[in-house]
């Protein structure tokens, strides 16, 4: 999908990924990677996750680590980082955003202090 706030380097940041220290850029660069691969409402853009196998493992596993370097948290806490993405600038550019961003911080945090138990 169109995304002009996204980070154009998303990609390459995730693919450089090593399992480290997950910073704010990462996090950022994980979400905008998955916006980007999401067609937009129209069925236009998008890409074959398929192709991007490793690079969806890699993004999946900044978004968790983000989490856990929260940890140990109440469900709270994680709560307030959830909508600080969600509710950010950046992100609302439209519904389309908005929902992948929730979707992939939900799906990525399951479990996590009482997350989505």
């Amino acid at each position: 999908m169109f995304f002009p706030a996204g980070d154009r380097n998303a990609l390459e940041t995730v693919r450089r990924y090593n399992d480290g220290p997950v910073s704010l850029i990462e996090v950022e660069a994980a979400l905008d990677f998955y916006i980007m691969c999401e067609p937009d409402s129209f069925g236009h853009g998008g890409a074959d996750m398929f192709m991007f196998s490793s690079e969806d493992i890699k993004a999946r596993r900044i978004i968790r680590k983000f989490a856990e370097q929260h940890l140990p948290c109440k469900l709270e806490t994680l709560q307030a980082v959830f909508y600080t993405f969600s509710n950010s600038d950046k992100y609302r550019y439209s519904a389309e955003t908005i929902s992948v961003v929730r979707t992939m911080l939900s799906t990525c945090w399951e479990g996590l202090a009482g997350w989505r138990d």
